[in-house]
């Protein structure tokens, strides 16, 4: 996997860490390395993602983040469930690949790219 930095890598293995070995598909691992990409460690995923039964909570991302971490937010939704995230984050029409990718850094488009190779089983 291909991380933007040693912090990233550090996150995502600490939230992986917390997640059961049956649970570690790529979709799992395609959301939690995009939520690490943007700053969520083991501690602050909880947020989003109910360890308990095993689902991320699209309820409860925040309307007020950036537009970069709000394509982000979608993409994860987008690659974890299928499906696009709805109303739950602006409607259907942010979901299209201009509107994700036309709103990131270099480096979260780069972690975007990656997140899809690893949800595709691309990447190991």
């Amino acid at each position: 996997m291909k991380f933007i930095n040693d912090k990233h890598k550090t996150q995502y293995e600490q939230i992986l860490s917390g997640v059961q070995k049956q649970k570690r598909d790529c979709y799992h691992k395609a959301f939690f390395f995009l939520m690490a990409a943007i700053g969520y460690n083991q501690q602050t995923i909880t947020e989003l993602y109910n360890f308990e039964e095993g689902c991320i909570m699209p309820e409860k991302f925040p309307c007020y983040a950036s537009s970069g971490e709000l394509a982000i937010y979608r993409l994860a939704i987008n690659l974890y469930t299928d499906r696009n995230g709805g109303d739950a984050l602006g409607g259907y029409e942010k979901y299209t690949p201009v509107e994700l990718f036309s709103r990131v850094s270099n480096e979260w488009f780069l972690a975007m790219i990656e997140a899809i190779n690893i949800r595709f089983e691309r990447v190991k």
